[in-house]
């Protein structure tokens, strides 16, 4: 878990950095949804799993991962510090 938020961390100064508003979501009564929502310009958003390095989703999260992209949204699992859009 330490990994993960470091990971975490380093990527939201970055991306704030950018301008971007990232909002860490804390869905009470649902499991399984990704960590961050990043609002991006023109009406988009991006969401955003954590895992330590190396680390996949759980069933679950793969689950409504799958859920939002056949929604039309974009969901990236970052597991490294850096991270481009």
């Amino acid at each position: 878990m330490k990994n993960e938020a470091v990971i975490e961390n380093a990527v939201v100064r970055q991306l704030q950095r950018r301008g971007f508003r990232t909002l860490k979501l804390n869905l009470q009564g649902r499991r399984g949804w990704p960590d961050r929502l990043v609002i991006l310009p023109k009406g988009k958003v991006l969401w955003l799993e954590f895992k330590a390095p190396g680390k996949q989703p759980t069933r679950l999260q793969q689950h409504v991962h799958a859920w939002l992209r056949t929604a039309g949204h974009r969901v990236e699992v970052v597991d490294k510090k850096e991270f481009w859009l």
